[in-house]
């Protein structure tokens, strides 16, 4: 534990700590250890472990769980298909015409079905419409517009054109809306 440079500059080796012009053994907390980077203890607590208050605390972690390396947070993330709840993790229970979700954590509907609580309902797509992008609901047809569920005939005024959307209208050039 001497001093492996004489004077004021001097470094200590390796688990020993600098007190004054000497070398002391370091105290590391049962599940540390020594770390030259750190200022002054020069300790940090192995994987698994959580610094509290000067000891290193097991980080419980609870089935299908894991750890991961993070000085903050809870120290462990569930595995895909379980969701966090409280100190558990849960199995994410995924409804017929459903799929988990990239993140593991959520279940998404398939394409044509909607969320309905915690099942998915196939979206009733009517007459002159169609699925719309996302696939969980529907939209009319160019030249009709939704009204009660359904897809009613878009009936411009005179003088008037159905829109770029295809479900409004606007006026011909030298005329405006009124009223």
């Amino acid at each position: 534990g001497l001093l492996t440079f004489p004077g004021d500059g001097g470094q200590c080796e390796r688990n020993f700590v600098r007190k004054g012009q000497a070398c002391v053994p370091m105290r590391m907390p049962i599940g540390a250890h020594a770390d030259d980077s750190r200022y002054g203890d020069g300790w940090r607590c192995n994987r698994g472990f959580r610094e509290r208050e000067g000891a290193c605390v097991k980080i419980a972690v609870p089935a299908n769980g894991f750890l991961v390396s993070s000085a903050y947070g809870r120290g462990w993330e569930c595995e895909r298909g379980f969701r966090r709840q409280d100190a558990q993790c849960v199995a994410v229970e995924v409804p017929a015409h459903a799929f988990l979700r990239d993140s593991g954590d959520a279940w998404e509907c398939e394409r044509g079905y909607a969320t309905a609580g915690a099942r998915c309902e196939q979206v009733k797509v009517p007459a002159n419409a169609f699925l719309n992008g996302r696939g969980n609901g529907w939209d009319c047809e160019r030249g009709f517009r939704k009204a009660d569920g359904r897809c009613e005939t878009l009936k411009p005024p005179a003088h008037a054109l159905i829109d770029d959307s295809g479900n409004g209208w606007r006026c011909e050039v030298g005329f405006r809306k009124r009223d």
